[in-house]
C-alpha cells in the first residue's frame, strides 16, 4: 500500500471531538472508519493503517449504519496521518475516516 497524499491540517479540538474521547482528563486521538466493504475484513484495515502509523488501540463496532472501526493513536501527529486515509479504497470501496 502506498502512502496517501495529504495536506497538513490542524486537528479540531473539543467541542468537535466526542466526550468519549477523554480518559482521565486527557484527549485520546481517535478516528472512526465507516463505509467498510463487505469484502474488507476489519483486521486487514487495521493492518493497512498500522503499516503507515502506530495504532494505540482499535475496536470493531456495529450500529444502525453498519460495521465500523474505532482506532486510537498515541498523539495528534499520527491522528493527522490517519485522517489522510479518508477516501482510501479498500476492496473497491472508499473508506470514510473522521474524528470520533
Amino acid at each position: 500500500m502506498s502512502s496517501p497524499i495529504c495536506v497538513e491540517t490542524s486537528v479540531p479540538t473539543p467541542p468537535f471531538s466526542s466526550p468519549a474521547n477523554f480518559a482521565n482528563g486527557a484527549a485520546m486521538n481517535s478516528v472512526r472508519v465507516n463505509n467498510i466493504s463487505d469484502e474488507a475484513r476489519p483486521d486487514d484495515m487495521v493492518t493497512d493503517f498500522s503499516t503507515l502509523i502506530d495504532i494505540r488501540t482499535f475496536e470493531t463496532r456495529n450500529d444502525s449504519s453498519g460495521t465500523y472501526l474505532e482506532i486510537s493513536f498515541n498523539n495528534q501527529d499520527t491522528l493527522k496521518k490517519a485522517l489522510c486515509m479518508n477516501g482510501y479504497a479498500l476492496s473497491d470501496t472508499s473508506m470514510y475516516v473522521f474524528l470520533y
